[in-house]
């Protein structure tokens, strides 16, 4: 599969080198994979590396066209370029998707990983803002044309830059997101937080403390400017804590009073990969896909 092409299951014979397709993914209406344009294009990060980021779009559209950027950036995971039949709703509407490989997944290799983790998780916060801009210089997109969107540690990833950018967004989206790293990463009496010191240090430390204390977003929420946010959180998380979220919209809302496109939906029965049933999966997806739309001013 790729981002353009639904799975295909193919049969491939290692003597004669030929092959033949034994299945492809069914999908509820005719689907052209030739619609849709896949480019990577390369930003120049704070220091200089250059960061991949990876778009598909319909080929009809014209830039500066509506997109979401999304991102992970942690743990070595590679974010891969992967088919979704759900996104092809949104890739006929005009809007482009995003992926930006980051420092601290594996795309460029194990020193990838390592450049985007502990004392170098700057590195990971840097080249999501260069991407961001990047495709903003090249008019590939426009701010205000923008959702952004990060779950779990991507989340982390999205609420730093909302803290630090400058840029007037149309939204965000984050998923059981990790926002309050600091007092997660000192309150040993949860189940993952000393595994979890080799990938953001031990706060512990002053020098881990005072690192984290300057990226972690519940801490650095201040007077910049927040585009609608929606949070969706899930009730029964052992890596996320329900509370992460619900401190962060509580203090976000608190700071902006007049501000009322903070939302935020709990998940009572659920853990952090979401709801097991098809169709509350289904539901969650949609729900995104609404208020993208809706702040993107896209007709649904």
């Amino acid at each position: 599969s790729s981002l353009n092409q639904q799975q295909k299951l193919i049969k491939f014979n290692l003597e004669t080198l030929k092959y033949k397709t034994i299945k492809i993914q069914a999908l509820g209406e005719p689907h052209n994979s030739q619609d849709y344009k896949i480019e990577v294009r390369n930003f120049l990060s704070k220091d200089g590396t250059s960061i991949p980021c990876t778009i598909v779009y319909h080929r009809n559209i014209t830039f500066p066209a509506p997109c979401l950027l999304t991102a992970y950036g942690a743990y070595g995971d590679n974010f891969e370029p992967d088919f979704s039949a759900s996104r092809i709703s949104i890739l006929k509407r005009g809007v482009i998707y995003a992926i930006a490989h980051v420092r601290g997944g594996s795309e460029g290799g194990r020193e990838w990983y390592i450049k985007g983790k502990l004392e170098h998780k700057r590195n990971s916060f840097d080249d999501f803002n260069a991407c961001a801009t990047g495709l903003f210089d090249q008019k590939i997109t426009e701010a205000n044309k923008t959702i952004i969107y990060g779950a779990s540690a991507g989340g982390l990833l999205v609420g730093n830059h909302l803290n630090e950018t400058q840029h007037k967004l149309a939204g965000a989206v984050l998923e059981v997101p990790f926002l309050d790293v600091l007092n997660t990463m000192l309150d040993s009496s949860l189940p993952l937080t000393e595994l979890e010191y080799s990938e953001w240090g031990n706060p512990n430390l002053p020098f881990f403390n005072d690192l984290i204390s300057r990226y972690c977003p519940y801490q650095n929420l201040n007077n910049n400017y927040y585009p609608p946010i929606l949070i969706l959180n899930q009730r029964f998380d052992p890596r996320v804590g329900f509370w992460e979220p619900l401190k962060y919209i509580a203090k976000l809302r608190n700071n902006y009073k007049h501000q009322q496109d903070f939302m935020l939906i709990t998940n009572n029965h659920s853990g952090h990969s979401g709801p097991s049933s098809l169709f509350e999966q289904i539901k969650d997806i949609a729900t995104v896909y609404a208020f993208m739309l809706y702040r993107l001013n896209i007709k649904i």
